[in-house]
């Protein structure tokens, strides 16, 4: 995603946020801004995903 766009009004939705692709997409949309809902298989494996980064305060779990 481009530094420069302002993603503050998107709503997305991540599977497979826990590790991989899904989770390097899930943090580059939160970083910009947007309301990223996350999901995996393992909620604990997803909260560590989530708390690397400081606990980006866009992710939501679900």
């Amino acid at each position: 995603m481009e530094k420069n766009r302002n993603a503050s009004w998107h709503v997305c939705v991540v599977t497979g946020a826990s590790r991989g692709i899904g989770k390097g997409i899930a943090l580059q949309l939160s970083e910009a801004g947007a309301t990223v809902y996350i999901t995996a298989r393992n909620r604990e494996t997803l909260e560590k995903a989530a708390a690397e980064k400081g606990g980006l305060p866009f992710l939501k779990f679900i």
